[in-house]
């Protein structure tokens, strides 16, 4: 009977310092990186401590599902780059259909014009499609004219519509142009023209104005044109600029007009223009 209530004894001891030793055991052969934590299934860093399942790096942690980064966080389907977050697109111009003829009218006559003394087949400048034809008699603005080392002339003339100039090229051998001129090209003044009545501002968000500018007017000087990387047009004021508080740049989104079969040709309404005196 002694016997027998000492080895039950020797079983109970034995059993309760056992499973603390085989747990201890078991938990450290995994080190840092083991399911149960750091040393043992019951230390620190066991389920559900600092490294555990539940723990700051788990599941439920800063990295988790719904940790920082996760589904719901920062860079998530929310966030800053996800849907909602897509950039903002440029302004999109309007596009119009211009009418003709395209000649000029009594508030260019002033101007260096091209009076056409036989029909002219006027093509594309790439890809050489027919345009219209020039008639016998048609005036049209002239702006500029390159002579080629063999004499052949290349000769810009602009197409007047209600949106602004559209400027198509006369290619002629040497001597034989099918129009003539009022003005000595190279001898002529440059002024800057508004051709339709016009609105700038001051940048590229368009927020604030910067000057308005009639149709008609003109001054000395020449202007030239860009567009910004939002695809907002910039055109150099010119002798404007004290219309437009001393600016260099006004910024405006030109129309994009459909023209002799042209679609959406940008149409900027400030050019160019030769003086007939």
């Amino acid at each position: 009977m002694a016997m027998t209530l000492r080895l039950a004894l020797t079983l109970l001891l034995c059993t309760t310092v056992a499973c603390a030793d085989d747990a201890d055991s078991t938990a450290r052969p995994g080190g840092e990186g083991s399911t149960g934590g750091v040393p043992g299934t019951g230390e620190a860093r066991g389920t559900g401590g600092a490294t555990g399942t539940g723990g700051a790096l788990g599941t439920g942690g800063v990295t988790g599902t719904g940790g920082a980064l996760g589904t719901g966080g920062a860079t998530g389907t929310g966030g800053v780059q996800g849907a909602g977050g897509a950039p903002v697109a440029p302004p999109q111009p309007e596009v119009f259909s211009a009418s003709g003829p395209g000649t000029v009218t009594p508030t260019w006559q002033d101007f260096c014009v091209a009076t056409f003394h036989r029909d002219h087949q006027v093509s594309e400048k790439i890809g050489n499609d027919d345009l219209f034809v020039a008639m016998t008699g048609d005036q049209y603005l002239f702006t500029s004219r390159v002579t080629l080392v063999d004499g052949t002339t290349i000769a810009g003339l602009e197409y007047l519509t209600e949106y602004g100039l559209f400027r198509f090229d006369v290619e002629a051998p040497p001597n034989d142009a099918p129009y003539s001129l009022n003005c000595d090209h190279d001898a002529a003044v440059r002024h800057v023209g508004v051709i339709v009545d016009t609105t700038l501002y001051s940048d590229d968000t368009l927020d604030s104005v910067l000057c308005t500018l009639d149709a008609g007017a003109a001054l000395p000087g020449e202007t030239r044109n860009s567009i910004t990387a939002g695809g907002v047009d910039q055109v150099a004021v010119g002798p404007f600029s004290d219309q437009c508080q001393g600016a260099e740049w006004g910024y405006l989104v030109a129309p994009r007009v459909d023209v002799l079969g042209q679609r959406g040709t940008t149409l900027i309404p400030l050019r160019t223009l030769i003086g007939a005196g």
